[in-house]
C-alpha cells in the first residue's frame, strides 16, 4: 500500500515539474519574442534616427558654414589691388566665422584689401548682375548699372590711387572725402546712389539729419537720373535755401517735377535747354512743382476720358478695344493683405490702374496720380490702406504706400499728407514684415 501511495505522489511530483517546466518554457519564449520585437523596434529606430542624421550633417556640414576659398574668389574676382595676397591663400583655408557677412569681410582683408570699404559699396558690388524671368532665361538685373558702377568704385579704391582723381566726373574732393568714410546701411543696391547723395549734402553743410533725409529721398526719385546737372543743381538750391524746413513728402513732390523736366529733355532728344535752378528760389520752384501735379492730374483724367471713349466706340462697331498704354499694369506679388485686429480689419489694396490713381489723389488728397509712368514700367507699386471698424461697420481711409522695385517701403502718408499715427504705422510694420518688405522712410 505504502509502496503505491510512494509511485503516486511521484507521478503527481512528476507533472508538476512537467507543468512548471512547460510554463517557464512558455514565459522564456514570450519575453524571447518580446526581446526580438523589441530589438526590431529599436532596429528601425535607430535607422530612421541614423539617415536623419545623415541628412542633418550633409545639411549642417561645416563647409556650408565655413567656406573654403573658392566661393570667395570669385565673389571678388573683379578686384585688383597692390596689397594682394591671393596667390598665397593655403589650400585647406576655412573661413573661421560662422557669419557669411563676416566671412567676405575677413578673405577681403586678409588676401585682397587690408582697409574698411564702405559696406553699401560692398554688398552692392556682390550682388547678381542677371536674374532668370518667368520663362527661366537669364536677363540684366534692373540694377545692373548700380551694381557695374559700385565694382568700378571698389576698384577705384582697392588701385591705390587717389579715388578722387579717378572720379572727378562725380565728385569734388570734399564729396569724395565725406562718401569714403559715410557708414550708409545697406538695404538695396540703391544704398550706393544713397551714399553717394548723402556725400554730396555734407560736403554742402548740411545737418546729418537732413542730409540723410535728402539721401533717400534722392536715392529713389532719381535713380536713373542721379549724376545729371539738373539734380545736383537742384540739391545746390536746397543748400543755399536758409530756412529751408520741408518734410519728405513735400520734397518728393518736387522731386518728381525735377524728374519729369530731366525726362522732358531727354524725350526732345536735347532739343529742349536743360532746366536750370540758376536765380530761382524754393518757393518758385515749389509753385512750378504744384502747377506740373496739377497738370498731370488733368492729363491723366482726359487720358481716361479719351480710353474709356474709345472703348464704347469699338463696343458699338463690335472691335476689340485697342489697348491704351499706362492704363493698367501689373503689380507686386503680396500673399498677405490684411491684418486683423480685436476691434477692427485693416486693408492693403494695391492700385494697378490710371483710374485707380486717379480716384487715391482725390480720396486722399496728393499727387499719387503722376506715379502712372512708374508703377507701369515696374520702377514702383502703389498700395492704399484702410480700416474697418468691426462693431460699427465703418470704413475709414488710412494711408498710400509706396513700394519701391526691390521691395522697400520708401513712402508712407496718411490723407493730405500729413505723418502717419504711431498706432496706423505699427500695422503698417506688421504688414511689410509679413510680406518681406524692407522699410525705409522717415515718420
Amino acid at each position: 500500500m505504502m509502496k503505491r501511495q510512494n509511485t503516486i505522489d511521484e507521478i503527481r511530483r512528476r507533472e508538476k515539474r512537467i507543468a512548471r517546466r512547460g510554463h517557464s518554457i512558455a514565459r522564456s519564449a514570450r519575453k524571447k519574442a518580446e526581446r526580438i520585437k523589441d530589438n526590431e523596434y529599436d532596429k528601425e529606430i535607430l535607422a530612421v534616427t541614423a539617415e536623419a542624421l545623415k541628412y542633418d550633417k550633409q545639411k549642417r556640414k561645416p563647409g556650408d558654414k565655413k567656406s573654403g576659398q573658392g566661393k570667395f574668389l570669385a565673389a571678388f574676382s573683379f578686384i585688383w589691388s597692390p596689397y594682394d595676397k591671393r596667390y598665397s591663400i593655403p589650400e585647406n583655408y576655412r573661413s573661421r566665422s560662422f557669419n557669411e557677412q563676416r566671412q567676405y569681410i575677413d578673405f577681403l582683408k586678409e588676401f585682397i584689401y587690408p582697409y574698411n570699404l564702405p559696406p553699401a559699396l560692398l554688398w552692392t558690388a556682390l550682388e547678381k548682375e542677371t536674374v532668370k524671368d518667368d520663362k527661366g532665361k537669364e536677363r540684366p538685373s534692373p540694377d545692373f548699372t548700380i551694381i557695374r558702377l559700385a565694382k568700378k568704385w571698389i576698384c577705384d579704391i582697392t588701385s591705390g590711387e587717389s579715388f578722387f582723381k579717378r572720379n572727378k566726373s562725380y565728385f569734388t574732393r570734399a564729396e569724395a572725402h565725406f562718401f569714403l568714410l559715410s557708414d550708409i546701411p545697406y538695404l538695396e543696391p540703391l544704398s550706393v546712389i544713397e551714399q553717394y547723395f548723402y556725400a554730396k549734402c555734407l560736403a554742402r553743410k548740411l545737418s546729418v539729419k537732413f542730409s540723410r533725409n535728402i539721401a533717400r529721398v534722392f536715392s529713389v526719385k532719381f535713380a536713373d537720373d542721379w549724376d545729371s546737372p539738373v539734380v545736383t543743381g537742384f540739391l545746390d538750391l536746397i543748400a543755399r535755401s536758409e530756412g529751408f524746413d520741408t518734410n519728405k513728402i513735400q520734397l518728393g513732390d518736387i522731386c518728381d517735377f525735377v524728374s519729369a523736366e530731366i525726362k522732358k529733355h531727354k524725350n526732345s532728344r536735347c532739343r529742349l535747354p536743360l532746366f536750370s535752378f540758376s536765380g530761382r528760389t524754393m518757393a518758385s520752384v515749389l509753385t512750378l512743382a504744384n502747377e506740373w501735379h496739377a497738370y498731370v492730374i488733368r492729363e491723366q483724367e482726359t487720358m481716361k476720358a479719351l480710353a474709356n471713349a474709345r472703348h464704347r466706340l469699338n463696343r458699338q462697331d463690335r472691335r476689340e478695344s485697342v489697348p491704351q498704354t499706362l492704363t493698367r499694369w501689373d503689380g507686386f506679388t503680396v500673399s498677405h493683405s490684411q491684418i486683423e485686429t480685436e476691434d477692427s480689419v485693416w486693408l492693403f489694396s494695391q492700385l494697378l490702374s490710371v483710374q485707380d490713381l486717379l480716384n487715391e489723389g482725390r480720396k486722399m488728397k496728393n499727387c499719387v496720380a503722376s506715379y502712372s509712368e512708374k508703377c507701369a514700367s515696374g520702377a514702383c507699386s502703389i498700395f492704399h490702406l484702410s480700416c474697418l471698424f468691426t462693431d460699427t461697420q465703418v470704413s475709414e481711409e488710412k494711408a498710400t504706400l509706396e513700394i519701391s522695385r526691390n521691395r522697400v517701403l520708401v513712402q508712407a502718408r496718411a490723407k493730405c499728407d500729413i505723418r502717419i499715427p504711431p498706432l496706423t504705422m505699427g500695422i503698417i510694420r506688421k504688414w511689410a514684415q509679413i510680406n518681406n518688405i524692407k522699410i525705409d522712410i522717415t515718420v
